[in-house]
């Protein structure tokens, strides 16, 4: 495959995966109280008509982004920040099972533990442990999918010069915040505050990852034009 057909379909890739991962955690069940919160968790899962299918499709959508961001480390062979192109991209290889396992995990595994628990209370203990499983996934998920990963890769496309230095800060930034509340829920377990942070940074993250695969589609097609004070060299030559 030619870089240009690469580029191509990682643009598309990212777009698609980005706004079926938008559409997917806007339809994705909240939580009404935080007290107990495995159990409001166990609880929204068994009346959810949709759990399975919701997380099914944000899991394509995370796949779709992997191979997006595949392709823009790619992009960035031969620049300035191939070094750290080539380090994200290690982050996505480890960021990537766990964020499958974590999904795979809270939309199947946990919806088969809502219901036994619902049809027999007495496994309800193991339910509980298996809800907190969940949790350790999903902050898996957040460090690392949504933090480290998106960190590493917005400091390389700050630093290659072919795309918008602000664009790659911005991502970087947000990746450390993701990094932050991840630790946070590890500590201090589920929260509103937890939850409108996650919500603010996880959606700013996906809105990136659309348009940056919209400027990767540019790149297939020609040279992308950058803002003055934002250009670290000129554009890598499309092979």
């Amino acid at each position: 495959m030619t870089d240009k057909a690469l580029f191509r379909w990682g643009s598309w890739a990212a777009i698609v995966g980005g706004v079926i991962v938008l559409a997917g955690n806007i339809l994705h069940p909240r939580a009404e109280s935080y007290d107990d919160f495995i159990a409001e968790e166990l609880r929204i899962v068994g009346e959810s008509d949709a759990w399975v299918e919701i997380h099914l499709g944000i899991l394509v959508g995370f796949l779709l982004i992997t191979f997006g961001l595949f392709a823009l480390s790619r992009s960035m062979k031969g620049g300035p920040a191939e070094g750290i192109s080539r380090i994200a991209l290690g982050s996505l290889l480890i960021s990537t099972p766990v964020a499958v396992l974590a999904l795979l995990i809270d939309g199947y595994a946990l919806g088969a533990i809502a219901e036994a628990a619902a049809a027999d209370p007495a496994v309800l203990a193991a339910a509980t442990a298996g809800g907190h499983i969940g949790w350790a996934g999903f902050m898996g998920l957040v460090i690392f999918g949504l933090g480290v990963t998106p960190a590493l890769f917005g400091l390389a496309v700050a630093r290659d010069g072919g795309y918008p230095a602000w664009l790659g800060w911005v991502a970087f930034l947000f990746g450390l915040v993701s990094v932050g509340v991840g630790v946070t829920g590890i500590l201090d377990g589920a929260s509103s505050g937890f939850f409108l942070v996650f919500a603010i940074s996880s959606g700013i993250l996906t809105l990136w990852v659309i348009g940056i695969g919209v400027l990767l589609g540019r790149r297939a097609a020609g040279a992308i034009t950058v803002p003055e004070g934002t250009r670290g060299r000129a554009s890598a030559d499309i092979r």
